[in-house]
């Protein structure tokens, strides 16, 4: 019960690697990079309880991103974050969407399967790949569908959705292209265009759709 009411801080390191070409090695620039730290609670802790910080960047030229450090961050009783946090989608056009998590640690009578206090990032300096699509559009759909259904589901889904999509208008972006692309075909229908995503009135006066509107292919 001390995890449910006793409150918690988290801080986090920069996160350093490169986007590159899983059969080429060569940097992917322009992938977009979308990290979240989620606090998992329920019984077995298994469920969002809310996101603690989202962070999307893109990267450059030569496939490299940078997440700056962070914190602190505190959680008051809405859950906590486990040692497989954060949790990275890193996206791009010609590729399958690669799905990243931090090294768990075992759970022990210490950390329960806590993170530390200190975040630090298990992938730091290397290259994560990217798998580029091939003609299989059904392999691909349901890649997206799982991208959407799961991985999104703290937008999309999460029955406590708030305003976390502002953080992630590329994100909301690609999803929207990805919908129009495959729309030609007579598939994507679990999607969603941005103008899906109703505007909230606790978020602001921006819409999803004019908050990803430059972002659009």
């Amino acid at each position: 019960m001390l995890d449910v009411f006793y409150p918690f801080v988290w801080f986090s390191t920069e996160f350093r690697a490169r986007v590159v070409d899983e059969s080429t090695g060569r940097p992917v620039p322009g992938a977009i990079v979308l990290a979240t730290w989620e606090l998992m609670g329920g019984v077995f802790h298994m469920s969002t309880q809310g996101v603690l910080k989202v962070s999307e960047v893109v990267t450059g030229p030569d496939g490299a991103f940078h997440i700056p450090a962070w914190g602190p961050r505190f959680a008051f009783g809405l859950g906590r974050l486990q040692t497989q946090q954060p949790h990275m989608r890193i996206l791009s056009p010609g590729y399958y969407p690669l799905f990243v998590d931090n090294q768990p640690q075992p759970m022990t009578v210490d950390n329960y399967a806590r993170a530390d206090t200190l975040i630090r990032f298990l992938y730091q300096d290397q290259d994560l790949k990217l798998k580029p699509r091939d003609q299989d559009l059904a392999a691909y759909e349901g890649t997206l569908n799982y991208l959407v259904g799961t991985e999104l589901a703290f937008i999309y889904y999460n029955i406590r959705r708030g305003c976390d999509w502002r953080s992630a208008p590329r994100t909301l972006a690609f999803v929207h292209d990805r919908k129009l692309e495959l729309s030609r075909y007579k598939r994507g229908a679990s999607l969603y265009y941005v103008t899906q995503l109703s505007r909230q009135t606790e978020c602001g006066d921006t819409s999803p759709a004019d908050l990803a509107r430059e972002y659009l292919q």
